[in-house]
């Protein structure tokens, strides 16, 4: 169960970065560039090679203005 855990929120986040990104009409490079990382960074981001670190995650939600639960693909706590 972990390890499907871990797939999934990878892929959500992989795919909400990306959906943000083309939201927004930037490139990887573009991105890159306004949070101060490498265009190889967020690419490994969409391609699910790699999570972005704590500080990323929160540079990204500030940037496209969401909340960091949306983002990773966190469940609800309330309904639990």
């Amino acid at each position: 169960m972990l390890m499907e855990t871990k797939i999934l929120n990878a892929t959500i986040i992989a795919g909400n970065v990306h959906r943000l990104r083309l939201a927004a009409k930037l490139t990887q490079s573009e991105l890159a560039k306004k949070l101060n990382v490498s265009t190889s960074s967020v690419n490994a981001w969409e391609k699910e090679k790699t999570y972005p670190s704590l500080i990323n995650v929160l540079s990204l939600c500030n940037y496209f203005d969401v909340k960091v639960d949306d983002l990773i693909g966190a469940p609800s706590m309330i309904n639990r």
